[in-house]
């Protein structure tokens, strides 16, 4: 039975509620909700945590806008720990810039909040001070001796080693062991790569989630769970820990403009400098490409090193037919830099959409050895492959994919997706079989296998404890209950099939294709004036699409009330106009009309 869960606390728990749903939730179609513990809790979320089975609440050292114990709810709580490196930036973390202008359009917050900016700075701002002043100021300053950072370091430990001892983690201990050699953290509460991992796979654990779920977890966590904003460390904090990754000449990401020196964040800080011109002609890339294109170029002069404002202009050549142009802009992308996985990705997915198949391979191949999701990024390519009705295309991709994740569950629901496709219908049932084996408490997968069993090789019953199985699990989907009704019906349980379609459709009342569905049950029952009923029904529901005429008039044909049936199957036509079979079936019905008419006509 799917679970309900949420997550308390502030932009950790956020981010956890992200990996969660990632990587447990699409097995066990747990629900998650994110409630943000520190501003006024809304009526919606207030519900959500009183019908919660897990809440994840923050463990933190500052009020929440409502405690934990006050909070109505029946659920069992697991704590997870803040975790907070503010001894790394002395002056950081906590006041944003005081002159930003408003965000440009296609942003709704600002480039310099609390969490990357600078009091000292900030107090130069106010104080009229120029960039190269307080460059030179603060690089003069040595905070090894200004400030008691083996003070502030104690402090922070004693706290995380509290909160450690209330959740059952270990963040302390990965700190002191790792924070002088690696970047455990890109600002001061936002977590690197090893402790956002750290934190989800621990929480899976107390979670109970899959072996399945905390391998994949393991494997495709690659990157922080949070944007990739660096707030630079200043030299002299490095020095004195001794911090061997911090060098003069290190970079720091900024937002979508690039990455900079300590030097250049201060320079920029001072001036609040930004980019607008990017971030507009990124955000118009889908709505106007076009414009995207006038913009862009100039707006990559002020940022050449914006890897995703090359891919974005990439995108805007490839949207308004200039392919050459978009490869080419992407592979600028790929020069800027050349390990990472996500730029490789997304020229993978360009090169497929611009049907260059034979080069695709080769990207995907270095995103996966980058880091990338490999099922991610093959399930998109395939779909991308699909939408230009290229099934070889998708079978070699999912080869490929299998070759590289073979224990992958949804890679081989896509494979016997494409093997059912072209035809191969024991290969299909072998790949859904697979895919229900690897992830068995997955409904979704469940019914995939259903359905194949009963439309492709004709078994209802070897169908039916499938689909009895994904309702078990997912007894609200309509869906499902769709599928398990009508397989019901298939294998005689006529009573049980009505039942079925019934509470499907006390969830979704108005919902054509249900009735529809019960129609083609009740039919099969005999109850042939409540399965008119339905069909003209579904029809009401939605009468203008083309299927609900078509399957009224068939219905109507099947018990001989041909004139009525015409009308109906010309209306499907008409809405539809394409559809061949439509005008097959009408053609077919108007000839048996005929031969009906002339029959009558001659027998008089």
């Amino acid at each position: 039975m799917p679970k309900k869960l949420v997550f308390y606390g502030n932009c950790q728990l956020q981010a956890l509620a992200g990996l969660y749903a990632r990587f447990v939730s699409c097995e066990t179609a747990d629900s998650v909700t994110f409630v943000d513990a520190f501003r006024p809790i809304e009526e919606g979320h207030l519900r959500a945590i009183e019908a919660a089975d897990i809440i994840a609440g923050i463990a933190a050292d500052f009020p929440l806008a409502m405690p934990l114990e006050a909070l109505q709810h029946r659920a069992d709580i697991i704590l997870v720990p803040l975790v907070a490196a503010r001894f790394l930036w002395p002056f950081g973390g906590s006041e944003a810039h005081p002159t930003e202008p408003p965000p440009p359009p296609g942003r709704e917050a600002q480039l310099y909040p609390a969490e990357i900016g600078d009091v000292y700075l900030n107090k130069l701002i106010r104080d009229g001070v120029g960039p190269e002043e307080a460059l030179e100021r603060y690089n003069s300053m040595d905070l090894g001796k200004t400030r008691n950072l083996d003070r502030m370091l104690d402090l922070t430990m004693e706290k995380q080693r509290e909160r450690d001892q209330k959740t059952g983690y270990g963040v302390s201990e990965i700190i002191e062991a790792h924070f002088r050699t690696e970047p455990l953290f890109l600002t001061p509460h936002h977590p690197g790569l090893r402790l956002s991992k750290y934190l989800a796979l621990t929480f899976f654990q107390k979670v109970g989630a899959s072996y399945n779920a905390i391998l994949q977890a393991n494997r495709y966590i690659t990157k922080p769970t949070f944007p990739l904003d660096e707030l630079p460390i200043h030299p002299s904090v490095a020095s004195y820990f001794g911090m061997t990754y911090v060098t003069e000449d290190r970079r720091y990401q900024f937002q979508d403009e690039g990455a900079f020196t300590f030097s250049e964040y201060v320079r920029r800080y001072m001036t609040a400098a930004r980019n607008d011109e990017l971030q507009t002609g990124m955000h118009l890339v889908a709505v106007s490409p076009g414009r995207s294109i006038e913009i862009l170029p100039n707006a990559l002069e002020r940022s050449p090193h914006s890897v995703r404002g090359h891919l974005a202009l990439a995108e805007a050549f490839r949207l308004s037919g200039r392919h050459d142009d978009a490869v080419a802009a992407s592979e600028r992308a790929i020069a800027l830099a050349p390990l990472n996985g996500d730029a490789h990705a997304a020229h993978a997915k360009l090169l497929m959409h611009v049907r260059r198949f034979e080069a695709v391979t080769e990207s995907v191949k270095r995103a996966v050895e980058l880091g990338c999701d490999a099922q991610k990024i093959f399930v998109s390519l395939v779909d991308i492959a699909k939408g230009l009705g290229e099934l070889t295309v998708c079978l070699d991709l999912l080869t490929l994919a299998l070759s590289v994740e073979p224990d992958d569950a949804t890679l081989h629901l896509w494979m016997g997706w494409a093997q059912s496709e072209n035809g191969s219908v024991k290969d299909a049932e072998r790949e859904y079989r697979m895919a229900v084996a690897l992830a068995p408490r997955h409904a979704a997968m469940r019914v995939r296998l259903a359905s194949h069993l009963l439309h492709h090789c004709k078994a209802p019953l070897e169908a039916l404890p499938h689909a009895r199985l994904a309702v078990e699990l997912d007894p609200s989907n309509i869906h499902f209950l769709a599928v398990l009704g009508n397989i019901l019906a298939d294998v005689g349980e006529f009573q049980e099939s009505e039942v079925v379609l019934r509470r499907a459709l006390g969830l979704s009342p108005k919902d054509a294709g249900l009735l529809r569905e019960l129609s083609r049950s009740l039919e099969k029952a005999g109850r042939i004036e409540d399965a008119l009923e339905a069909a003209r029904g579904a029809l009401e529901a939605a009468p203008l699409v083309a299927l609900h005429h078509a399957y009224l008039g068939h219905f109507l044909a099947r018990h001989n009330r041909f004139v009525e049936a015409e009308p109906l199957l010309s209306e499907a036509l008409r809405l539809s106009p394409t559809d061949k079979a439509f005008e097959n079936d009408l053609t077919d019905l108007k000839a048996k009309i005929a031969r009906m008419t002339s029959v009558h006509l001659g027998g008089r």
